[in-house]
């Protein structure tokens, strides 16, 4: 009998923040040292998480994963091919995956990852591209890997790569804030017949939703009333910041996992907390939805 609650199967840790660089937008801790990072993900498997995601452009990542998961055969890792970013595909961008892929496995030392995702769709979509799927279809063939998929930021991209690929796994951006691909039926349709899985990411939107409207950094303080909006939601129904955006994605029950970050183990066990301690009822969260992709979308964000 599994001794871990059901949600703990949706959760996974995102590792883009223990590569060199500091990420998201509520960090202030700068860079995590590895041995940090390795404790938060011992910490996460002792919880009963077993699914990690990452990619071979998060620099140390990787490594800082397979170092820490050497004695869990169990884990479910997913990871993406590096970003190409050209006009035209040509056999040596196919020579890069693999080669990035090897590398991948070497450093997570293992034989095989559960998912291996297009880090960037639009290199599926120019001419080419199908060389790229291609690639990854024969290393799902070989084994060594079993589910291939894409990275998306918009439901056209979904759309377009769909239409050409069949594609096991898609990766999205979805939170209170963000609630695009809600209205996607024929995505959720997919989901529903086992014919996708959708993997949720951003959910806190880098940490800018668990951040109270006065601590907000002036590059983003275009969101401070939306913000305010969803903690005043939350309130209402008697939810913390950190429950409300957890429950908005979790109540999804079409999504297979739910992609968090943290920067302690104490955030990581306060996530854990808020799942326990929010009931999954339906809640209308439509109000707080914004649809401009200049505010929900951090990629358009102005640099610090």
């Amino acid at each position: 009998m599994n001794a871990f609650p059901p949600v703990l199967k949706r959760l996974a840790l995102g590792g883009a923040q223990w590569g060199a660089h500091a990420y998201g937008i509520a960090n202030t801790q700068g860079v995590l040292r590895e041995k940090d990072a390795e404790g938060i993900i011992n910490y996460a498997v002792e919880r009963g998480i077993r699914s990690f995601d990452t990619a071979s452009s998060y620099d140390t990542s990787e490594c800082v994963i397979g170092r820490a998961l050497a004695d869990c055969p169990a884990a479910r890792i997913v990871t993406k091919t590096p970003v190409f970013h050209s006009k035209v595909v040509r056999s040596e961008h196919v020579e890069v995956l693999i080669k990035a892929f090897e590398d991948s496995l070497e450093h997570l030392k293992v034989s095989q990852v559960y998912g291996l995702l297009i880090h960037h769709s639009g290199d599926l979509l120019v001419p080419g591209g199908h060389l790229l799927f291609d690639a990854m279809k024969t290393l799902k063939d070989l084994k060594r890997v079993s589910k291939i998929g894409v990275s998306v930021y918009t439901a056209e991209q979904a759309h377009a790569v769909l239409a050409k690929f069949p594609v096991e796994i898609i990766q999205l951006p979805m939170n209170v804030l963000d609630q695009r691909f809600l209205s996607e039926e024929w995505l959720w349709a997919l989901a529903s017949r086992g014919e996708l899985e959708i993997h949720a990411r951003s959910i806190f939107l880098q940490g800018a939703l668990l951040m109270s409207p006065q601590t907000i950094p002036n590059r983003i303080r275009f969101l401070a009333d939306p913000i305010e909006k969803f903690r005043k939601t939350a309130l209402e129904i008697n939810l913390s910041p950190l429950q409300g955006a957890l429950h908005f994605v979790l109540q999804q029950k079409a999504l297979t996992q739910v992609i968090v970050g943290v920067h302690s183990c104490e955030e990581l066990q306060q996530i854990l907390s808020a799942t326990q301690d929010c009931s999954l009822h339906s809640i209308d969260w439509t109000g707080c939805a914004i649809d401009d992709p200049d505010f929900i979308d951090p990629s358009r964000w102005k640099p610090v």
